[in-house]
């Protein structure tokens, strides 16, 4: 992931190849250091586990599929995703809490929705 006015690197998403029906994707920053790592568990009602370190994770709460859920620090809404319906093309509204860098919560929406839509998306 690029910023769209320097160019500069921010982000690096790469899904860890394995052979099981969950996947996995770590996010590291422009130096390769690990921010965090997303899983997926449950085929027909999946959940989403991030982990930032061994002693920090998110939560997300509500329905991926319609594009309508939670991201949750402690209880603590981080930031929340809505599909905008009605409009042309998909259209997303994000809400960032003020004291979260936004540039890391849309790495970590694109990487929800590479987890969860990927077979839309090709």
């Amino acid at each position: 992931m690029f910023d769209k006015n320097t160019g500069q690197l921010l982000f690096v998403i790469r899904q860890k190849v394995q052979f099981s029906l969950y996947k996995k994707y770590k996010i590291y920053d422009n130096a390769e250091n690990l921010l965090a790592t997303i899983n997926q568990k449950g085929l027909v009602k999946p959940s989403l586990n991030i982990v930032l370190n061994e002693n920090e994770s998110y939560q997300c709460k509500g329905d991926y599929f319609s594009w309508d859920f939670q991201i949750l620090d402690n209880g603590r809404m981080i930031g929340s995703v809505s599909k905008r319906l009605l409009n042309w093309g998909d259209t997303y509204e994000l809400d960032i809490s003020n004291d979260f860098e936004p540039s890391f919560f849309v790495a970590i929406v694109i990487t929800i929705d590479d987890c969860l839509h990927k077979e839309n998306n090709r």
